[in-house]
């Protein structure tokens, strides 16, 4: 055993040499022992390479080492991992793989949906930021005022208008896809002004809400604020305050982002709406909470990244040309069109999860959305006997 422990040994030795990597990095890189721009580059690019590669082969050896010493322990390896294929969150956890079957699955009504409405919202959404860095440079101040306020009052409009349209369209369609329904575009379509009023009620439900729910942790903050800090003597008090506010008040917000996810669903493919809809919402995502909201978390990191990049690299930056500021500008609203389908077909997917974990019947979901269409159908298909 101890010659094993001295090879185990050199092979954690020969795994973690990457660390002395970092001083040729240090050195010529950041610190800039090279002269030449070219060459500090090439070499952070190979050192990068390199790091990447020596991490690679460390991980994979760690695990080639356990089971080496399993092997030598006589243990059971067959079964190893097998705890983290089912489970009741499997569905979740692979709501990104099941999204995109169903998007491949059916690749021209998503397209058809994604050109009519998702694109249009997130050009909207990107060049908003384009728009009010322009307007921040007015030449007339009263111009300014009226065209920043004339600006929001429409975007907010348009946003709120393609976000709705999107959402009713997306979550109808793979509505049907679960239900094994016909999809049409023209069906599709339809479904929004059956649906606009009570996606605008729950929206303004979920709004209220978080205007409460933000005010009451911003009131609490003052009135710490101002009954402990006396002169600016207690400034440690207040910031170990607001730290122990701020980490209750982002679960919180997550929180309310689940349910908020799962109530748009809901007035869409249910009759309930508005206070009714985020009732029954948090009934349902019992018990699929923290890993619900890994899953959004992520998506929203990556719309918030890009976003980011936009604003960096497009909007208020001047490394790029204004040839490549374009390419960028198309790259990122491709790219944030993506991210909001695929958000909101696994926002979609995540509520048929939580309806078959609470052991609920989801073959009539959305079918008071196609009385109308099926009368128009029998009305049709009854003038065409009687000619």
């Amino acid at each position: 055993m101890g010659q094993n422990n001295g090879f185990i040994c050199r092979l954690f030795g020969a795994c973690n040499c990457y660390y002395w990597y970092s001083y040729p990095f240090d050195q010529f890189v950041v610190i800039g022992k090279i002269s030449s721009l070219t060459g500090t580059i090439f070499l952070g690019i190979a050192c990068y390479l390199l790091m990447i590669v020596l991490l690679h082969f460390s991980l994979v050896i760690q695990a080639i080492i356990y089971f080496v010493c399993r092997s030598y322990h006589n243990e059971e390896i067959a079964n190893v991992a097998q705890h983290l294929e089912g489970g009741p969150n499997a569905h979740i956890v692979r709501g990104k793989d099941e999204a995109f079957r169903i998007t491949f699955s059916r690749k021209k009504i998503f397209s058809q949906v994604t050109l009519t409405a998702v694109l249009p919202l997130s050009i909207i959404l990107l060049s908003s930021i384009q728009v009010s860095y322009f307007i921040g440079y007015p030449i007339n101040v009263n111009s300014r005022g009226i065209g920043h306020w004339v600006f929001e009052l429409l975007y907010a409009i348009f946003t709120l208008f393609f976000t709705l349209l999107t959402t009713s369209m997306v979550v109808y369609i793979v509505a049907c896809i679960y239900t094994s329904r016909d999809i049409t575009f023209k069906r599709v379509i339809g479904v929004f002004p059956k649906v606009w009023g009570r996606l605008i009620v729950t929206f303004l439900w979920c709004l209220l809400v978080w205007v409460i729910y933000t005010g009451v942790a911003i009131g609490l903050f003052l009135w710490f604020f101002l009954s402990v800090n006396d002169g600016g003597q207690e400034n440690d008090k207040v910031l170990i305050f607001g730290i122990c506010l701020f980490i209750p008040f982002m679960i919180g917000s997550v929180y309310m982002e689940n349910v908020w996810s799962v109530a748009m669903v809901i007035s869409v493919l249910e009759d309930d709406y508005g206070r009714k809809a985020l009732g029954k919402s948090m009934k349902l995502i019992k018990g699929k909470v923290w890993v619900s909201s890994s899953v959004f978390l992520t998506l929203h990191f990556a719309l918030s990244g890009v976003v980011f990049a936009f604003s960096l690299l497009v909007v208020y930056g001047d490394i790029l040309s204004l040839e490549r500021k374009i390419y960028v500008g198309i790259a990122c609203s491709v790219l944030l069109m993506l991210l909001i389908h695929f958000t909101l077909v696994i926002q979609t997917i995540f509520y048929f999860v939580c309806k078959s974990y609470n052991d609920e019947d989801s073959s009539n979901v959305a079918k008071h959305l196609d009385v109308g269409y099926a009368n128009l159908v029998s009305d049709i298909q009854i003038q065409r006997a009687s000619v």
